[in-house]
């Protein structure tokens, strides 16, 4: 236990055990020497001897015990204020002083550890400033990055406006050469059905430009009148038909079931997906090893989220799929074999004019729409990639309740 005591007073209460000590073997060895004979007036050489021996026990205890008195009272404690003050230098201001006796070196060594102690939770609390001070400048930035975007975004609507009105006149008129192209066939006898279909396919497509360009004008208006139950293979059978997959690309469908149906908006999604599946076969034509594109679609329920010790799956583990209510969905994933995507590039994936594409071959905006659209439907979309491997992109919508109800 500490007790408040002085050097002094422990160095001089120390040596006066030792003189005691020491005044108590030489009478003693007196007492041994002279006391058994009192009739003696003389000391015999063997007496001499052992007295000669006796004082040289007495200085050796005496010496001993100073060296061991110095060692613990003055040099441990000194050696100890060493080490620290020398860790101190090097900038270890969690090392502390052994402080085994409240003297004056015992209260030194505790006035360094409460001033290592003050200047290492100042130190904490200057790193913990620090990291606030970097968090909000990258937020500083991130907003003012996002505030360019939305005046570039804003007047790359302000275009699309004035473009989608001067686009809807001549898409008109296609339509009405469609019609007319449509009549002359009938006329003709023993017409190909593969010109029929391909009239209508140009009908369709031009039907779809037309909607898109209506969705466009009326982007401020709300949109849930548009968002019904639609069945999701259909969808991405159309999307692989216009995104024009070659031959050489291996196609395969795993399905939970074929009657898969999410709310969404069907022309909408068939943009999501054939975005999708263009980037997929680009990716793929750079490889030389035969490409393979998987249409995969499985449903998911979510629970609430928890916390990190209640995560997810690995595969869907993140922040994005969490945001997302805890019901019923569909997850549409496209995989190939392709390139893959860098951790890097992964994470500004979907930003705004931001493409891995050559110039001039990508505008950096498919894939930020793809993500706007997905998100007005209340979902979400996952990417997965590793360079050189493939990737996957796995896009959440949410199960058409009347779907669930005829299920159940």
């Amino acid at each position: 236990m500490n007790q408040h005591r002085s050097i002094r007073f422990d160095f001089l209460l120390s040596m006066g055990v030792l003189t005691f000590l020491a005044l108590v073997i030489s009478g003693a060895m007196l007492y041994f020497l002279f006391g058994f004979d009192r009739s003696a007036t003389e000391i015999t050489p063997f007496q001499y001897r052992l007295f000669l021996i006796a004082l040289i026990m007495e200085g050796c205890l005496i010496l001993s015990g100073s060296v061991f008195l110095c060692r613990r009272i003055f040099l441990n404690p000194l050696k100890n204020l060493s080490d620290v003050s020398q860790a101190f230098l090097d900038e270890n201001w969690s090392a502390r002083c052994t402080v085994e006796r409240l003297d004056e070196l015992g209260q030194v060594s505790q006035a360094l550890n409460e001033m290592a102690k003050k200047i290492q939770d100042r130190e904490k609390k200057l790193v913990l400033t620090i990291e606030s001070l970097k968090k909000a400048n990258e937020e500083i930035e991130l907003a003012q990055n996002e505030q360019l975007q939305i005046e570039k975004l804003a007047s790359i609507g302000r275009l699309a406006a004035g473009v989608a009105h001067e686009v809807g006149n001549p898409l008109g008129a296609v339509s009405g050469y469609v019609d007319i192209l449509r009549r002359s066939l009938a006329k003709i006898p023993n017409i190909s059905k593969e010109d029929v279909e391909l009239c209508d396919r140009i009908e369709n497509e031009t039907n779809r430009i037309s909607r898109i360009i209506r969705a466009l004008l009326q982007q401020a208006r709300p949109a849930k009148d548009r968002i019904r139950g639609v069945k999701v293979k259909p969808v991405l059978v159309r999307s692989l038909q216009l995104a024009q997959v070659p031959s050489s690309i291996d196609v395969s469908f795993d399905f939970e079931t074929e009657d898969a149906e999410v709310l969404a908006e069907e022309d909408q999604l068939v943009q999501v997906f054939l975005n999708l599946i263009i980037n997929a076969r680009q990716a793929m034509e750079t490889k030389k090893e035969v490409g393979r594109l998987k249409l995969r679609c499985v449903q998911r329920r979510l629970p609430v989220y928890k916390g990190p010790g209640n995560a997810e799956p690995p595969d869907f583990d993140t922040s994005v799929v969490r945001a997302l209510k805890p019901e019923i969905y569909w997850v549409v994933s496209v995989e190939d074999n392709g390139s893959g995507i860098s951790e890097e590039d992964q994470k500004k994936l979907f930003e705004p004019f931001f493409s891995t594409k050559a110039p001039g071959k990508g505008t950096g905006l498919g894939l930020y729409v793809t993500k706007s659209i997905i998100e007005s439907f209340r979902g979400a979309i996952v990417v997965r990639s590793a360079v050189g491997y493939g990737t996957s992109f796995s896009v959440f919508l949410p199960q058409n309740s009347d779907y669930l109800a005829i299920a159940t």
